[in-house]
């Protein structure tokens, strides 16, 4: 028969106070820790539901301070319950409450935060083995308990030192993962260091070449550096006489001011004129176009009596073309007629 997988039991955590923090950091879901949120009452006194006289929580966190919670009286309840899982204080430090509470039985003291509800994640199973451990020692030198109820109490300690053990197997087990990753990184970073290395000395090379060409580089900008300096004294001395402009330049500037001011009084004169001068013009514009108006009748008329003019002269063209035909023909008439006499009167001659 093949051996069953080990089933690690939910850790049922109590928080006294604001529990979404410690939610966050500890009851993720698929965790294997249940966080339970419960409030004091309004005096700060801690009354939760118990089974048999004792608390079914595996540890309790008590922030002190949380709507009148009293951390040191909720402490002092738990001692007369015989409670016996961790439990850790939540509150600023305090170092006469810290006294207090780890006399009272307090196994840590916390600040609420991130970082401090992360590390109680990583110690959570070594404070259980400390309370429980606390218990059995409180237990063994009692000798009032029953043989039967010692041995009970016996192998519950074995279950739980068993899951300690499957526990701590696990973090081995990702332990030597984590070393295997670290050493193949290791590897990975000594190769990359050995092609850094080759890739270092053909640059060295390349550089050794560049050094040179940057010395003789080098050499030249001292020169040219030089050169500079004694164009810095240069400049210095034009500096001076620009300085000496500058100021100049001021109060010619200020004379401009003035200038100008005087010059915007005249343009403000100006443009009220100018604003008259448009005024003026808007009303010949419109005068204008009245005029335009008027004008374009006119020539209208005057276009509609010269269409009719021009009518009536080609009339009378046509009408002295006509007699003029009729003259011509007269005068060809007349003229066969002179012709005729000449010759009747040629042949009355000869």
């Amino acid at each position: 028969m093949g051996l069953r997988p080990t089933v690690r039991p939910r850790v049922r955590l109590l928080y006294i106070g604001e529990a979404e923090l410690a939610r966050q950091c500890l009851g993720r879901p698929g965790s294997s820790i249940e966080v339970l949120e419960v409030n004091p009452s309004i005096d700060g006194a801690f009354s939760p539901a118990t089974t048999g006289g004792t608390l079914a929580f595996d540890l309790v966190l008590i922030e002190h301070g949380h709507a009148g919670t009293d951390a040191l009286a909720i402490l002092k309840d738990l001692r007369t319950r015989q409670h016996r899982a961790p439990v850790v204080i939540v509150a600023e430090w305090d170092e006469n409450l810290a006294a207090a509470a780890l006399a009272l039985g307090a196994s840590d003291y916390v600040p609420r935060s991130r970082v401090a509800f992360r590390a109680i994640y990583f110690r959570l199973h070594r404070l259980m083995a400390h309370a429980a451990l606390l218990a059995e020692r409180a237990r063994v030198p009692d000798g009032t308990g029953s043989p039967h109820d010692h041995d009970g109490h016996v192998r519950e300690l074995q279950r739980k030192l068993a899951e300690q053990e499957a526990a701590r197997h696990g973090a081995e087990q990702r332990l030597y993962e984590a070393i295997a990753t670290i050493r193949q990184a290791r590897e990975d970073r000594f190769t990359d260091a050995i092609n850094a290395a080759k890739e270092l000395a053909q640059r060295e090379s390349g550089l050794t070449a560049k050094l040179k060409t940057a010395e003789t580089r080098i050499r030249g900008l001292e020169q040219q550096s030089s050169e500079r300096e004694t164009d810095l004294r240069d400049a210095a001395a034009r500096v001076a006489d620009q300085q000496a402009t500058l100021e100049s330049s001021a109060r010619r500037q200020n004379e401009l001011a003035v200038s100008l001011a005087e010059e915007a009084e005249r343009r403000c004169a100006f443009e009220t004129k100018l604003e008259h001068a448009n005024e003026a013009l808007h009303e010949a514009e419109e005068r204008r176009l009245l005029e335009a108006a008027a004008f374009a009748d006119r020539i209208d008329r005057f276009q509609t009596e010269a269409a009719a003019g021009v009518a009536q002269i080609a009339r009378q063209r046509e009408a002295a073309e006509k007699r003029l035909r009729e003259a011509l023909a007269e005068l060809e008439e007349a003229r066969a007629g002179r012709d005729a006499d000449a010759e009747a009167a040629a042949r009355h001659v000869a």
